[in-house]
């Protein structure tokens, strides 16, 4: 079979706010190919058909024009972002998929019974044992939403993390 026949029929995955989304593809060893913006999962489909990368990608952030280039063009029309957890198991202290999956559940936990997440994305990029956790719920003030959820999976404040490991204040 190939890919594109693949993309024929897939299933396509279609995160909230679609039309907001910059998305990136890669095929074979290939530069990656950014800043692409689809106004329906139809045309995105076309778009694999014809192309058929081997990697398809969508931005955690959602712009008023994702399809604008440079990036700093595009970033005056940002218009929040998803909180993602990427969970690396070789940057574990025992770096098994075991212990990434207990990690992720330990996080989904976190998320949802402490603050109260519940629409969440799992994925496995199946790249590295990485496993990507995404809330689905855009935040123009994530930098204050990072802070909260960073105090509540390690139990102290940013503050005092970084004031004890960095010296920063």
């Amino acid at each position: 079979m190939r890919i594109s026949d693949y993309y024929m029929t897939a299933h396509l995955y279609e995160p909230p706010d679609f039309t907001k989304r910059e998305f990136g593809f890669r095929k074979n060893d290939e530069k990656i190919v950014r800043h692409k913006a689809f106004s329906s999962v139809q045309k995105l489909r076309t778009f694999l058909i014809e192309t058929a990368p081997d990697h398809v990608y969508f931005s955690s952030s959602k712009y008023a024009d994702p399809a604008v280039y440079p990036m700093e063009d595009k970033k005056k029309g940002w218009r929040g972002s998803d909180l993602v957890f990427d969970i690396d198991y070789d940057h574990l202290k025992r770096p098994t998929l075991r212990e990434a999956k207990k990690q992720s559940e330990k996080l989904l936990v976190i998320l949802k019974d402490d603050l109260g997440f519940r629409k969440l994305l799992y994925v496995d990029s199946g790249s590295c044992g990485s496993m990507s956790m995404c809330t689905i719920r855009a935040c123009r003030n994530w930098a204050i939403l990072r802070l909260q959820t960073f105090s509540a999976i390690t139990g102290q404040s940013a503050e005092e993390r970084l004031s004890i490991q960095t010296g920063w204040k």
